[in-house]
């Protein structure tokens, strides 16, 4: 199978984000469950604008090596409209406005963090905290990739102790003493 390029944003979520990370968010609004049956809807909504987010930072944590297996994911509208070049990120005038179109789509990445975190209260409530940990650590994810001065030559990450901090401490415990052995 040969990757292929995406053209638009709505091209990239409909043809790939669809089928990799949307298909899962529902499934697990599924598992989760809605604060009530009317919430249900709101929750796929949820589910679907969380899983744009996340897949986004995904790609916008892994630019570089993507770009070095001949994977694009970045859309090639956004890139023109930046005045770069999709095939080279070694050229250190190109990386500045690969950079500029990697902020740009942190930024509707965090759109969708948005939306999901404030529409939270229609998943059932014992499940809320593992959602809002997610937005949390990704949100921080995102942020460092937003404003870092060299994400596409270097892959960034969120320290253990933030992502242990997204966390309330009340929930420590229920984490498996093997995770915690490192």
């Amino acid at each position: 199978i040969l990757p292929m390029p995406f053209h638009t944003l709505e091209d990239l979520i409909d043809s790939y984000i669809y089928g990799s990370a949307i298909v899962v968010g529902y499934f697990l609004a599924h598992v989760y469950g809605a604060a009530t049956p009317g919430q249900f809807e709101p929750a796929l909504e949820i589910s679907r604008n969380l899983a744009i987010g996340l897949q986004l930072t995904n790609f916008l944590r892994d630019v570089k090596e993507d770009q070095r297996r001949g994977r694009l994911y970045l859309p090639l509208d956004m890139i023109r409209a930046a005045g770069a070049n999709p095939d080279d990120f070694d050229d250190p005038g190109n990386r500045q406005k690969i950079l500029g179109v990697v902020r740009e789509l942190a930024d509707i990445a965090d759109g969708y963090y948005e939306k999901s975190n404030e529409q939270l209260a229609a998943f059932a409530p014992d499940c809320r905290v593992a959602i809002k940990a997610c937005i949390e650590v990704y949100r921080k994810l995102n942020e460092r990739i937003a404003t870092s001065t060299d994400c596409i030559a270097r892959r960034e990450s969120v320290p253990a102790r933030e992502k242990w901090n997204a966390l309330p401490a009340s929930k420590y415990w229920r984490l498996p003493w093997a995770m915690i052995r490192g």
